[in-house]
């Protein structure tokens, strides 16, 4: 709401340590020293009130504010019957993805529209925050032609101009083009049922065909005297066991195949759950994030990842001191160098080549013979 935010006075309580008592800490650990107490200014902030003539229910004061829209492909080469993803993102800085409002794209009238569920993303950064919300909509032309997606207006308001803004996108025309499979006409279809049938009998006759020679096949050769019986009931009895053979050697197949495909998802399942293979997933991904903000200059991300990164390596305590207390030099002296940049007044100047390199030679399989700081790992792990 509208008014004064005020701030109490932030309170700091120590001592003072004499230079006999740091040279003499163990005597005189339990000795109080002068008490000092500190205070800051009191601190305020003037909330304003919403404009009264803003255009829209939902209050966005940002610092930016843009809206995007892709297509899952071009606008003018779509198929009638086809599907096309449209996907819209609303970015905001200085506002969670959350209080982001629904974009609501109106479909032109012969399209079909299939929302999904939105996602939402919030991202800290030096200044804030900034929030990503993603509408997707699937559509669905039944019909040649071209169909206007219509313009879209986001209002919010700009806190750095203290003025009403709008995010704007542009129309979009979409060109729809006969499908691969177009419908056919009633005289087709005749046609078609016609041509089936033709094909149907065709097909019958070759099977009629095909189950004659079969009969010829096995039918046996009689003679007068009789003897073409028993010779037509052992013709039988061969053709059997060869029919049981085969369905044995098939299920045993089977079962062969079912054990082994059984034995591979079971030795797969214990390598993917083996504390091994997680810890060589961390250790990727955490390289693999620490990496991207040693390329871009990135000094929060690099300082947020480094414990972390020790964590997944196995530098105990996973801090920064504890980084810089490994018997790794290079790497401690660019971690010294990236903390005194944090506190410097020009941060940006800080390059994250070094620091890339001596990430990539520490060896996550030989970490664990290098000389780290013994210990249990601290209750309240910190950053920097």
């Amino acid at each position: 709401k509208a008014g004064t935010l005020e701030f109490e006075p932030s309170v700091f309580k120590g001592s003072l340590a004499s230079s006999r008592r740091r040279n003499d800490f163990q005597m005189n650990m339990f000795r109080a020293g002068t008490r000092v107490n500190a205070y800051s200014a009191k601190a305020s902030i003037e909330v304003k009130a919403k404009p009264a003539d803003y255009p829209s229910e939902h209050w966005l004061p940002a610092t930016d504010l843009t809206v995007n829209i892709n297509l899952s492909q071009p606008a003018e080469a779509l198929k009638a019957g086809e599907p096309v993803t449209v996907t819209i993102a609303l970015m905001a800085e200085g506002l969670k993805a959350e209080v982001l409002p629904e974009v609501t794209l109106d479909s032109p009238a012969g399209i079909k529209s299939y929302p999904e569920k939105p996602t939402f993303r919030t991202d800290k950064v030096r200044n804030g925050m900034v929030g990503l919300r993603q509408e997707k909509v699937v559509l669905i032309a039944n019909e040649v032609g071209e169909y206007i997606l219509p313009e879209l207006k986001i209002p919010w308001w700009n806190v750095t101009e203290d003025k009403l803004n709008f995010a704007k996108l542009d129309p979009v025309v979409l060109k729809v083009a006969p499908g691969s499979m177009p419908f056919k006409s009633k005289s087709e279809n005749k046609s078609a049922d016609a041509s089936d049938a033709t094909t149907s009998e065709s097909n019958l006759d070759d099977n009629a065909g095909e189950k004659q020679s079969l009969v010829e096949e096995v039918r046996p050769i009689t003679s007068n005297n009789g003897s073409g019986s028993a010779s037509y009931l052992n013709r039988l009895l061969e053709l059997y066991q060869q029919q049981k053979t085969a369905i044995n050697l098939g299920l045993l197949l089977s079962v062969g195949g079912l054990l082994v495909g059984w034995l591979f998802w079971r030795r797969r399942q214990a390598r993917l759950n083996s504390s091994q293979y997680k810890r060589h997933l961390a250790v990727t991904e955490v390289v693999k994030l620490l990496k991207m903000a040693c390329k871009n200059n990135d000094l929060e991300s690099a300082i947020s990842l480094l414990p972390k990164w020790a964590e997944a390596v196995g530098i105990n305590p996973s801090t920064i001191a504890g980084i810089e207390a490994t018997s790794d030099v290079e790497l401690g002296k660019v971690v010294r160098e990236l903390t005194a940049a944090n506190y410097s007044k020009y941060p940006s100047s800080w390059n994250g080549k070094r620091l890339l390199k001596a990430i990539s030679e520490f060896s996550a399989v030989s970490s664990a013979k290098r000389k780290t700081v013994e210990g249990l790992s601290p209750l309240h792990p910190v950053s920097s």
